[in-house]
């Protein structure tokens, strides 16, 4: 790792200690949690009863998580008498006499709680919102649990469920495992009553009451399947969203030889969960996820790989669970690499090797951008912070190369033999490695230290040259000094392929021992047509190399791989020059793989290049495949050009473009800057269709036209009440980067209104004000920033601290950050010009006779 990678990771955790899990001599085993619930107080009290057992003798006391609660009261259920103490965070409870080992006994813990900042979100409409839905349900990853109910909140404590629910009879109340009965009262509510016999963690617990409309969906194997949503949604909402999940659960029991571990698969929709959350039998969605029928097309495989990543943790993480946070790449990156398993068997291999792609380049950017760190890692503020790309995408591709590395004849059956081994056990990455070293009979120490206990990445800079009937590949690894200990460097078998004359394709592998120079020579009678560096993808590992023109153009029309095509693209646009693009243009119109074409429109975004300018604009016109149409309209906006406008205005004109591509489309005008297309912006930023996609987007638009209609438009719309709910945040979001154009007379007021909103009744809101203020380096606002911890989560607090740190390095006010802006322009331009000048060279070149370098 690099010394810039070491002090940022470093600083992205730092205040953090080593987290172990606490000792459980006295056990919870099971909880009867009884609680009522009054959605319009935003209410719910009631009590918990925990049964515990004592794995050693003369213990007499125990400790639970539980936050800010009302009228705790602890009663023991047995002969031996109970006191307690609680101090706002934590409930202590001693028993009169210690406990013999294996011992049972049984306390009930009454209490209350009212609009917790986290763990339960409780949904009513009001005067200014009164189409919003009645509703009612916990989330609580990682450690949130404790918000709500008093209990051990982490992972290794596990214990079955008994729920007694009461609320309105007008509402459905769903929970864990299974429906155990239900009772109507006098009064107007019910009773609903669940059992998990299924030993649970108290993340994923999971309550649930509302004005679902449900969909039953058949059972797989016994197991019953339904899916739920709140108003406005309807059951062909569900069947279309959540269609292929029984084609999954026969997938995924067949590919791990084991029956599903859940009583039942539900899956409900919420508000404002954030994407999705595996709950034990009852799996939790974000409403954005659901799809019309317009965006089926768009969102089909972005939302069947969210599904079969929540049903791969029933076993990944719910049946075997981790034993603490450190070992949490065994659910999410497992959980994320199923993912590209089920790609690649269903789909193809196009598919999963476009995933994995992706999954790299997202764990390169935040490894080089942000901070380095090792994929296990229990040094953090909160377990939280380490919810990263380093755990989902880093760590997904470490089991793709332990599944390379051993094959699939070894990898799949050790796999299905550790899910059998650990199931309803806890786990640790050691028990991972020992197993795959059972079925192996290789030592695996290496890998793990360097791979999972290492930081970092190998960065290859590759050159080739063929000479003397050989072909030569030297390959240096960048992220090693060039004084380095030899041997210091990663460790891998690394693959390198060419294509000869005839089209044949010829692989050669070759081991690299963690020296930073390496050398492969190849028998090669003749030059290759293209040469490769892990042409099969089986490294994790970023990798510079410039064939030279000819090589990538046939790389980018011959490599039977998506990423080899996409890496020939890039490099050819980074060349800069007219006839690199020229050759980019030209395999685009005859590439079939929508990935390779996303990949390509991003490239040419970021190139800046006049020579990117014609190909954005045509490929807006002809491309057909939505997925792509959203990314190219997206690249159209990193320029400012009367083709690219033209362009725009006849996208936005079409009438069989998806949400995101118009969306995307509305934004990019806006980048055009000015009034021009300002009314086309507003009458856009008033859509009411699905979910708000397109209303953000032209929002976002208004804001790029750093108009001053524009602001007025937004600061009309920002207060409670003004704009739906789904789309409040982007308003905030987008009004504060209007705020570096404005003059300053209107600075201060808008800043104070920026501060106000850090204590909006909608979290969503409240983040988005305190990360605009500090992007407008507001150092007035750290006042309110402080006090805005007091009303979100402790595991959010780090980010909360970093904003605050932000703002006091900062030289403060919009001036400076309007600066960097402007600085961010400049660069713009000057990499524009020299573009061009490169261009110019070009030509030279070629009327002197110079090769010159693509």
């Amino acid at each position: 790792m690099s010394q810039r990678a070491r002090r940022d990771s470093e600083e992205a955790f730092s205040g953090g200690q080593f987290h172990y899990p606490p000792d459980l001599k006295i056990e919870p085993l099971h909880m009867d949690v009884c609680l009522s619930f009054d959605l319009p107080a935003r209410r719910a009290w009631g009590s918990v009863t925990h049964r515990f057992k004592a794995r050693v003798g003369g213990v007499q006391s125990c400790a639970l998580n539980a936050v800010d609660m009302r009228g705790v009261s602890v009663e023991s259920l047995g002969s031996v008498s109970v006191s307690h103490r609680y101090d706002g965070l934590q409930l202590e409870i001693d028993w009169e006499t210690p406990f013999e080992v294996g011992e049972e006994r049984s306390v009930r813990i009454a209490y209350s709680v009212e609009d917790p900042v986290t763990g339960i979100t409780f949904s009513m409409p009001d005067e200014a919102y009164p189409d919003r839905p009645r509703a009612a349900y916990t989330d609580n990853e990682t450690e949130r649990a404790r918000y709500w109910l008093p209990c051990v909140d982490l992972p290794h404590a596990r214990t079955t469920f008994s729920f007694e629910l009461t609320a309105s009879q007008e509402l459905t109340i769903l929970a864990n495992g299974v429906e155990a009965g239900a009772t109507v009262h006098e009064d107007g509510s019910q009773t609903v009553r669940w059992e998990l016999a299924q030993r649970c963690p108290s993340y994923l617990v999971c309550i649930a009451i509302g004005d679902f409309v449900r969909h039953d969906a058949g059972e797989v194997d016994g197991v019953p399947m339904a899916w739920f949503a709140l108003p406005p949604f309807s059951s062909a909402d569900l069947e279309r969203s959540f269609g292929p999940t029984e084609t999954m659960m026969r997938w995924l029991t067949t590919r791990l030889d084991a029956p599903f571990p859940h009583a039942k698969y539900f899956q409900v929709a919420l508000p404002r969960i954030g994407g999705a959350m595996e709950n034990n039998s009852l799996v939790a969605w974000d409403v954005d996820a659901l799809v019309d029928e317009t965006m089926t097309a768009d969102q089909r495989g972005a939302l069947d790989a969210t599904n079969i990543h929540e049903m791969a943790h029933a076993y990944f993480g719910n049946s075997l669970v981790i034993r603490d946070y450190a070992h949490a790449w065994l659910k999410e990156s497992w959980a994320t690499y199923i993912e590209s398993c089920w790609l690649g068997e269903t789909q193809g291999i196009d598919e999963q090797s476009y995933d994995l792609f992706l999954n790299a380049d997202l764990y390169f950017r935040e490894s080089d951008q942000s901070y380095s760190r090792s994929i296990m890692l229990r040094n953090f503020v909160t377990s939280w912070q380490i919810f990263d790309r380093h755990l989902y995408p880093g760590g997904a591709w470490r089991i793709h190369m332990l599944r390379c590395l051993l094959g699939d004849e070894v990898f799949w059956p050790a796999t299905c033999e550790y899910v059998r081994r650990f199931t309803e056990k806890v786990v640790e990455t050691i028990d991972f490695q020992r197993v795959l070293e059972e079925y192996s009979g290789r030592s695996l120490g290496r890998f793990f230290d360097q791979w999972l206990g290492g930081s970092g990445y190998p960065h290859l800079k590759v050159s080739f040259a063929h000479a003397d009937g050989y072909g030569t590949w030297t390959i240096v690894q960048k992220q090693m000094a060039e004084d380095a200990t030899a041997g210091s460097g990663f460790h891998f078998s690394l693959e390198v392929g060419w294509e000869d004359s005839t089209g044949e394709f010829h692989r050669k592998s070759a081991e690299v021992e963690g020296t930073r120079r390496n050398v492969v020579s190849v028998a090669m009678a003749e030059a290759p047509r293209q040469v490769r560096v892990d042409p099969r993808q089986r490294l994790l590992a970023k990798i510079d190399f410039d064939a030279g023109r000819p090589m990538l153009a046939r790389q980018m029309t011959h490599a039977p791989d998506v990423p080899g095509r996409i890496l020939a693209a890039r490099e050819l646009i980074k060349g800069g020059r007219r006839s690199n693009f020229e050759v980019v243009a030209k395999a685009l119109s005859e590439e079939n793989h929508w990935g390779v074409k996303r990949q390509i429109m991003v490239a040419l975004g970021k190139s800046a290049s006049v020579h990117a300018i014609p190909i954005l604009a045509q490929r807006l016109a002809e491309e057909r495949d939505s997925r792509v149409l959203e990314t190219v309209a997206g690249a159209c906006a990193q320029y400012r050009d009367a083709r690219i406008e033209v362009a725009l205005l006849s996208h936005l004109d079409r009438s069989d473009i998806g949400y995101g591509a118009r969306a995307a489309g509305l934004a990019a005008l806006g980048s055009q800057r000015g009034d021009k297309h300002i009314e086309r912006l507003i009458e856009a930023s008033r859509d009411d269709g699905w979910m708000g996609i397109v209303r953000r987007g032209a929002i976002r638009g208004l804001a790029l036209t750093r108009s001053p209609q524009a602001m007025a438009e937004l600061q009309g719309r920002i207060a409670y009440g003004t704009e739906p709910d789904v789309t409040r945040d982007v308003v905030v979001a987008s009004q504060a980067s209007l705020f570096l154009w404005t003059d300053k007379p209107l600075r201060r007021p808008t800043e104070e209104r920026l501060v106000e909103l850090t204590r909006d009744p909608r979290l969503e809101v409240r983040m988005a004000a305190a990360r605009a203020l500090v992007n407008l380096d507001a150092r007035s606002a750290i006042p309110a920033l402080e006090a805005l911890k007091g009303t979100v989560a402790d595991q959010e607090w780090p980010e909360v601290d970093g904003w605050i740190a932000t703002l006091r390095k900062s030289g403060g006010g919009a001036d400076s950050a309007k600066q960097r802006e402007e600085i961010k322009e400049l660069r713009r331009t000057v990499r524009g010009l020299e573009e061009r000048l490169s261009g110019l060279e070009a030509k030279a070149n070629s009327r002197d006779g110079s090769p010159g370098k693509s």
